[in-house]
């Protein structure tokens, strides 16, 4: 009786001590986090100073912010590859540094990576806000050059997107590159960017999952869901079935109490 209880607790030991010895790789392992919150809230401050914004009205809130895996890429990729991906191309953590004023429309939300680079610049306005009318030649120009200053380089890149929106009191672009050269299966790389009258912002690098795969996805999921709601629905239709037939056997004292008992 005693000896496969021991021999139970001596593999559960070498299994812990296998797992905590032996290098097993995990997502994200590779990060090493060198920025606290105060430090990306300075590093935010200081970037926007930089830029002109006046700070004295505005509240901070600054929430530390980690990717999840890419389903369509971790279906074709290990986690080490994934790691790699994460490690040259995208951005897997950072700070967000919201700025913003109560009952106010405008706001500012940096994004800071762990060595305390800005890594994104998202500037929210009123639609009615004035600003420049830039045409498209200049408008890609500017968004261009803060890809760029962003540490993003774009020669193997190709411009797939161009897309105005007519303001009230000014003209925004929004523009996406397609990197030609790195594939992951139907997936693509890209580069986005926005320029809000005359202000290039929003910069982001991100992979684009095909889209035959997402709707699959979807409705893979919406099956699933479905199912589910419907299993769980049999089952306790089934149980309250059960209670009900159980109930009408001991109002007509068909149950054996007795029987029970003694067993």
């Amino acid at each position: 009786g005693k000896r496969p209880i021991a021999l139970f607790a001596v593999c559960t030991v070498c299994a812990a001590v296998l797992w905590a010895i032996l290098p097993v790789t995990r997502f994200l392992d590779f990060v090493e986090v060198k920025t606290d919150r105060i430090q990306a809230i300075e590093a935010s401050d200081e970037f926007l100073t930089q830029r002109g914004v006046d700070l004295q009205l505005f509240r901070r809130v600054a929430t530390y912010s980690q990717t999840r895996q890419l389903p369509y890429i971790r279906e074709t990729s290990d986690i080490a590859g994934l790691n790699e991906l994460y490690r040259t191309r995208l951005v897997p953590v950072g700070w967000r540094v919201r700025y913003f004023v109560p009952l106010e429309k405008e706001e500012y939300r940096v994004t800071i990576g762990v060595s305390g680079d800005v890594l994104r610049l998202d500037h929210l306005i009123d639609e009615n806000a004035p600003g420049e009318s830039l045409s498209e030649q200049e408008a890609v120009q500017l968004a261009a050059s803060a890809v760029q200053e962003a540490g993003n380089d774009l020669s193997n890149y190709g411009l797939i997107e161009s897309r105005l929106e007519k303001r009230p009191a000014r003209t925004d672009h929004n523009f996406v590159w397609e990197d030609s050269l790195a594939t992951i299966g139907d997936g693509s790389f890209r580069i986005s960017a926005t320029v809000q009258g005359g202000e290039a912002i929003r910069v982001r690098s991100y992979f684009k999952t095909p889209e035959a795969w997402s709707r699959a996805r979807n409705e893979s999921t919406i099956y699933d869901t479905v199912l589910s709601i419907l299993s769980v629905s049999m089952f306790g239709v089934l149980i309250v079935l059960a209670m009900r037939v159980y109930m009408q056997l001991i109002r007509g004292r068909e149950v054996n109490w007795q029987l029970g008992i003694l067993a």
